[in-house]
This record gives structure tokens, sequence and C-alpha cells, in this order.
């Protein structure tokens, strides 16, 4: 931890810390031990620092994503702010693959069964950008995995969010998807 203050702004210290961090949050009692030492703060300002390194932001949201599969966190994660982070990263790193992988997988987690946090999503204007990368990332398997767990999470229980998705055009992109995938598989 203190490594990652001393060099708070150094990407590639931070991207190393980062990376051993989310090796670490695999574990169940390793989540709670980054929480409980206050480890979300400092990387949130990593996060800040560094919002234009992709691997430095890759692996902070590769973090967030395992931290998020604990209902508890992902409150913690909403009021430090993070959110909005995500979607600056979203918009800054929309081509790189791995970044957007991870984003998905954070937003798949802070959304699930969490209807606050679904609504967070819509209101903060995450369907434009997630539309922006499904198109991006079209022959991406896992990512357009991801996109599409987000969007089922946002659907689910809201009639509301259910009608934004098919109004901001999903259903083509979706059928787009399924176009691409078996002409990909018959090649």
């Amino acid at each position: 931890k203190q490594s990652m203050i001393i060099h708070l702004n150094t990407a590639d210290v931070q991207h190393q810390i980062c990376a051993i961090l989310w090796n670490l949050s695999y574990q169940q009692e390793n989540k709670q031990l980054i929480v409980d030492q206050r480890f979300l703060p400092i990387i949130k300002q990593s996060m800040i620092i560094h919002l234009n390194t992709a691997d430095v932001q890759h692996q902070i949201c590769a973090i967030l994503w395992n931290l998020s599969y604990q209902q508890e966190n992902k409150q913690l994660i909403i009021d430090q702010g993070f959110l909005s982070l995500i979607k600056q990263s979203m918009i800054i790193h929309i081509n790189t693959a791995d970044v957007q992988y991870e984003i998905f997988g954070t937003l798949y987690n802070l959304s699930l069964n969490n209807e606050d946090i679904q609504k967070l999503i819509i209101d903060q204007g995450f369907l434009s950008l997630i539309k922006q990368s499904m198109i991006i990332h079209i022959n991406d398997t896992d990512i357009q995995y991801e996109i599409c767990a987000v969007l089922k999470n946002i659907s689910i229980t809201n009639k509301q969010n259910r009608q934004l998705i098919v109004t901001q055009g999903f259903i083509d992109l979706l059928n787009d998807l399924e176009k691409n995938f078996q002409i990909y598989n018959e090649e």
C-alpha cells in the first residue's frame, strides 16, 4: 500500500501494483482485505491520475470487477465515485478491447440485482457508450458477451429501461451481431 502511495504518479509501478491487487482480489478473503485496508481511495487516485494509461485502467477495472462480486462492495464502489471514472475510462479507451472487457464485467456485476445502480448506469448516459463499444468491438465475442449481460441486467425488471434499449437501436445491433457470428462460424 505504501509503495502505491509513494509511486502514485508512476504509471508502470501503478500497473504492476494493480496487477497484484487484481490477482489477489480473486479470493474472497482478499477482497475484504483490500476494502478493509482502504485501498479503494488509493485505487481511485491512481485511476484519476492515469486515466489516459490503458494498462493501468485495465488493471483497475479488473480489480473493481472482482470486488463488485460482493454485494456490500457494490455500493462502496458507487459511493466512492468510481462509476463516473469508469465512464471516462470507457470514453478514452473506447478502442482498447482489454479495458472495455473489464469495464463491462464491472458494469455487469454492479448492475446485477441492483435497480438503483441500473438506474445510475442509464442516468449517467452509459447506453450510448455501450452501443458505440458494441459497434467497435463487433468481432470480439468476450466483449459482446459482457455487453449483452449488462443489457440483460438493465432490462430485466425495468420496462422504461427496456424501451430505452429498443429506441436506441440495440435490437438492430443484436441482429447484426447474430448475422456476424453466423458468417464467422460458417468460415
